[in-house]
């Protein structure tokens, strides 16, 4: 009975709840705009809508909440208002202008559910035979297909009442309202349970997110706010793709999605690809020609195999779509309740892009009398969902659009996923067992972009002399110049070359040779660096050993490097000869041998060779601008990589090297050693720099000296330390963002933060890395070596000559890191960080994470796996999880989730048990001691759901801060 509420469809009952949170939204607004050209009978037209009006009941209905449920209201009558504007005294281009500002603002104009009406109509008048109307309505009584009703209803209406005869429609047999009393009831009768659980087999229980590469970052509710862009796939093209499918035995529409699945792949880098599609669900007779909310949404899920062909990923999609078509009717709504993915406002649930394949109905223009009809096509400024496919064939082509959400994307992003879509139907037309990894995806202008052009840093000469060699060049253009300062110590070049040849000729006497390794197991000062100088004299490789590292870590590290000599203090050498002792050193043998994480629980050697720390040395002059009268700052920790940097491109050139004590800095002690030093350039870890500079910016702004340069990397660069960076007044003081791995020769690449520092650049959510240094050349690849298209996430590989042997001792790592550079020469090699990243329109690129569990906390790099192996190595601890967090902006902590065996450890003894294998630096800040770690419904461990430690409490165990920092 009409005089009664009536019960709302399932997909109307959802509109309606998203509408509750949004009120004001205009995202599920259908709006049209129609030209209407000639004799236009006005009278006619208003009648015309009320004729439709009363044959649809949707057209009359608003929606109402009671008891807590919404129900639709149908009224008896609906007097649709067709309110008219008359810009035809305009002139003709702004008269255009207008009218589509207002068609915009109507398109944009928001429903009130319950006041109704529902359907709005609106007439601009632009000349005397020339008007354009708008129509929109609200999406919870219309879809596509009643569009496409009303518009051919709304031509048989207008043509009876301007002819006057009867518009010849058949009777309605059924309203919408009946539907959704018979799908309920259908439902009800047993079908539901039938259908959801070939679904649940279907989808399975993680519901994962598909994260495409964003422009910005995803905001907290999806705002609705779209655009989208339009283009053509000409017609040789889309005569192969219907040849391909007539070829593999699949549809147009299965062709057409396989390939938009393979598009998602490659942009995302995730295997589980979740497609919405719409279905019409019109499968009976009488709703054929029903107004009406009936368009179902489906889920089909593709599980993307790189080195599947092409062919078989579309095997794969013709049985879900087939799949699909056989279970149709269950409601998506009812699906998603089922399903309960996690509820999160900031995108759809189980899918995130969309798939439409639609039928040309062929009435882009309808002769009425006297007038002549055409749509007005146009972007109404919505979405919902991140990206829509929409393709249609006409006229031999296939017409492509793809609708996207401003609120992450830009449009230049978007044209590029175009361009991607049709670079892929034209590899699967041309090769369809081309496996999905390896099908060509870039353009060639963007391959190279991202090949050679981006890729590839300055060239570097291919023989230098080697950094000893340099020094003692040095040491006889300069020899009274300054080379070393030491607290109140200066050492010259002269002097500090024979200190360095003297020990050589020890080491050479002890049997030293072509390397030989040598351990340095010293405290800061002179001595060290005449230590590091005499092994590569000698042609040995030095390996630092850190005193303040456990004994049983140094013990390893020196069993596996093979120690043939440990030099652990001063060595009386006052009877060896002063001069160089000439020992030929090649630039392939081994200058050094530096320990860093493992992820096998054991610290790995990277071997790295004397062509490249020297070519290093070259390209770090050049980025530091270094010369003779600088005074540069050796801060970092011996075994620290960026020790290498801070020491040699300084006496490789003949300035001075201002020596760290074994004590670590505070802000203030720091700024007086700048002044008393007269500091030029300086290097730091990142996390000391934040920290610092945040002291001093509350100091207010003062004056620092000679200082012209800091360098930062080790960890990401948090965008807030440029603001105390100018309110300590050092905005004149360059600022470099350095990116590198042990595996690299220290920094590889590098950002100049001057136009951030001077607001000529807005400040980013993360600090870019920079471009390629000299020497090097940086990819950013996908699992199949394939570059990653702008914008992506790829692993960042780095070639070029300047990377290490390998891992000493350990052939199947180094294979396994260190592999063939598919865009070099023959020979040549990449090495895998482990990083991931992505390329900015610019050129430069982001830091992303880590691909694995390693991490980087106050400058080292840790892997995470080495702690958890250490925790689990004590016989209280049953399980061991360790994460970085950041409950504190710009504070990263190591923190350990544990679950006990037995009774539970004590905190002071699991930290004195960590301190005992591990450097201060990998015990974790924290300890939580859970009942069980909590698990995702795959039975995976939620990340997510470990709880923030109680920074203060019993809980917490703070480690002490190291002298890296």
């Amino acid at each position: 009975p009409r005089d009664k509420p009536l019960p709302l469809s399932f997909a109307q009952q959802r509109l309606w709840f998203l509408q509750q949170l949004e009120p004001e939204s205009a995202a599920y607004n259908m709006p049209a705009a129609v030209r209407l050209e000639g004799a236009l009978d006005v009278a006619a037209l208003k009648q015309t809508f009320v004729m439709l009006a009363a044959r649809h009941e949707t057209l009359r209905t608003t929606f109402r909440e009671q008891g807590g449920a919404p129900e639709q209201v149908i009224a008896a009558k609906a007097d649709i208002a067709l309110p008219l504007t008359d810009l035809s005294a305009l002139p003709p281009a702004q008269r255009e202008a207008e009218a589509r500002r207002i068609a915009a603002a109507e398109a944009a104009r928001p429903f009130d559910l319950a006041a109704g009406p529902l359907l709005r109509a609106r007439l601009l008048k632009l000349a005397a035979d020339e008007h354009m109307l708008l129509v929109n309505m609200h999406h919870i009584i219309s879809d596509g297909w009643s569009m496409s009703i009303f518009t051919r209803e709304f031509a048989a209406c207008y043509r009876a009442v301007a002819e006057g005869h009867d518009a010849g429609l058949p009777p309605l047999v059924l309203q919408y309202a009946d539907f959704a009393a018979w799908q309920r009831q259908w439902l009800a009768d047993g079908e539901l349970d039938k259908q959801l659980a070939y679904w649940k087999e279907q989808l399975g229980g993680a519901q994962p997110v598909l994260e495409l590469p964003a422009d910005r970052a995803r905001p907290p509710l999806q705002s609705g706010r779209g655009a989208v862009h339009r283009w053509v796939i000409g017609e040789s093209m889309t005569s192969g793709v219907q040849q391909l499918c007539r070829a593999q035995g699949s549809t147009l529409f299965m062709t057409l999605l396989a390939a938009f699945q393979v598009l998602l792949h490659r942009l995302s880098g995730q295997g589980d690809i979740r497609v919405g599609v719409p279905n019409a669900n019109r499968n009976r007779i009488e709703t054929e020609n029903m107004i009406g909310f009936f368009v179902n949404t489906q889920v089909m899920r593709a599980q993307v195999d790189t080195r599947q062909p092409f062919a078989h990923l579309l095997v794969q999609v013709k049985d879900a779509a087939l799949g699909a078509q056989a279970h149709q009717d269950l409601p998506f709504e009812q699906l998603v309740e089922a399903l309960q993915p996690e509820r999160d406002l900031s995108h759809s649930p189980l899918f995130q892009a969309m798939f439409n394949l639609m039928q040309d109905d062929g009435a882009a223009r309808i002769e009425l009398p006297g007038l002549v009809l055409s749509p007005v096509t146009g972007d109404d400024g919505t979405t919902h969902f991140d990206l829509s496919l929409d393709v249609v064939e006409r006229q031999g082509r296939l017409e492509a659009a793809l609708s996207y959400s401003t609120d992450l994307f830009d449009p230049a992003s978007v044209q590029r996923f175009a361009a991607y879509y049709t670079n892929l139907l034209q590899a699967v037309v041309a090769a369809p067992g081309t496996s999905v990894g390896h099908l060509p995806m870039l353009d060639a202008d963007e391959y190279r972009l991202l090949t050679k052009d981006w890729a590839n840093g300055e060239a570097v000469p291919t023989s230098l002399p080697l950094l000893h060699q340099s020094f003692e060049a040095q040491a006889v253009a300069t020899p009274d110049a300054i080379a070393l300062v030491y607290e109140d110590e200066e050492i010259s070049y002269a002097a500090l070359n024979v200190r360095a040849n003297r020990l050589a000729h020890h080491l050479i006497a002890s049997g030293i040779g072509a390397e030989a390794r040598v351990g340095i197991r010293m405290e800061r000062g002179p001595d060290m660096i005449v230590a590091i100088l005499a092994t590569l004299k000698a042609g040995g490789a030095y390996v630092p050993l850190d005193p303040n590292y456990p004994q049983e870590r140094l013990a390893f590290m020196m069993e596996d490097a093979s120690i043939a000599l440990l030099l652990d203090g001063p060595v009386a050498c006052q009877g060896q000869p002063a001069h160089n002792p000439g020992v030929a050193v090649h630039g392939a043998q081994l200058a050094y041998v530096m320990y860093t994480s493992g992820s096998t629980g054991k610290p790995k050697g990277v071997a790295m060779i004397h062509a490249a720390v020297a070519a290093h040395a070259a390209v770090a002059r050049g980025f530091n601008s270094l010369q003779p009268h600088d005074r540069v700052l050796q801060f970092s920790t011996f075994s620290f990589d960026g020790f290498v940097e801070q020491l040699f491109p300084a006496l490789t050139c003949g300035a001075a090297v201002v020596l760290r004590g074994p004590v670590l800095w505070d802000s203030e002690e720091l700024y007086q050693r700048i002044l008393r030093h007269r500091i030029t350039a300086a290097d730091f870890t990142t996390a000391y720099w934040f920290q610092v500079v945040q002291d001093w910016a509350v100091q207010g702004a003062r004056e620092f000296g000679a200082l012209r340069q800091v360098s930062i990397g080790g960890e990401a660069m948090p965008p807030e330390g440029l603001k105390a960076w100018r309110a300590a007044g050092l905005s004149h003081v360059g600022l470099l963002n350095t990116y590198g791995p042990t595996e690299a020769a220290v920094a590889a690449m590098s950002l100049d933060c001057a136009a951030y520092v001077q607001y000529r650049l807005p400040h980013p959510v993360q600090m870019p890395i920079g471009r390629a240094l000299g020497g090097r050349a940086i990819y950013l690849l996908d699992a199949d070596k394939n570059p990653v298209p702008i914008g992506a996430a790829g692993e960042l590989c780095i070639g070029g000559a300047l990377l290490a042997r390998g891992y000493h001792g350990r052939p199947e790592l180094t294979a396994e890191r260190f592999i063939p550079d598919p865009f070099g020469e023959e020979g040549a090699r990449l090495y895998r960080t482990g990083d991931l990243a992505r390329w900015k329109i610019d050129g430069e690129i982001e830091y992303l994470g880590r691909i694995d569990h390693q991490v980087k906390i106050r400058g080292f790099r840790i892997e995470l796996p080495e702690i958890e192996a250490a925790l689990l190595a004590h016989p209280a601890v049953r399980e061991a999880i360790v994460l970085v967090r950041e409950d504190r902006p710009g504070d990263k902590r190591l923190v350990a989730y544990l679950t006990a065996q037995g009774q539970a450890p004590e905190m002071d003894n699991l930290r004195r048990h960590l301190a005992s294998g591990l450097p201060d630096y990998m015990v974790p800040s924290a300890f939580v001691l859970l009942e069980v770690m909590p698990m995702n419904p795959n039975g995976k461990l939620d990340r997510k759901a470990l709880p923030a430690p109680a920074y203060g409490s019993g809980e917490e165990q703070v480690a002490p801060r190291n002298d890296a920092e």
